[in-house]
């Protein structure tokens, strides 16, 4: 990521965020063997959002999400999925009182950080 044309280093939310998201749970990552149970990662949200859009299935992303980010170290997750037209959804997860946006068109996501918001 970058802001202002730098790369940005301290991305600790951020990536928190794309790991727990992007892990698939099936096959599950390997180093999960090594970790308690309660810090394992990996999540369905992948396979969620391919369903079709249907308002039960925003609130299946929703579930997804929060389920996948809710940790001892983030207890506090809220996620908003919002589909502003046709194949698009706007995902924005609030964890404590931080914030990441992730956008997606089609099958291309896109993600932008509020750093402003950030802890």
């Amino acid at each position: 990521m970058l802001k202002n044309s730098q790369p940005i280093m301290q991305s600790t939310l951020y990536n928190q965020v794309l790991i727990s998201l992007f892990t698939k749970n099936n096959p599950p990552w390997p180093g999960n063997l090594f970790i308690p149970e309660v810090n394992r990662i990996g999540s369905d949200f992948e396979e969620t959002v391919k369903r079709p859009i249907t308002a039960s299935n925003l609130v299946a992303i929703e579930n997804s999400c929060e389920r996948a980010i809710v940790s001892p170290l983030t207890p506090q997750v809220r996620a908003d999925v919002r589909n502003p037209k046709g194949d698009s959804l706007n995902v924005e997860i609030k964890i404590g009182a931080g914030s990441v946006t992730l956008g997606k068109v089609g099958a291309v996501w896109e993600a932008q950080k509020n750093m402003g918001t950030l802890v």
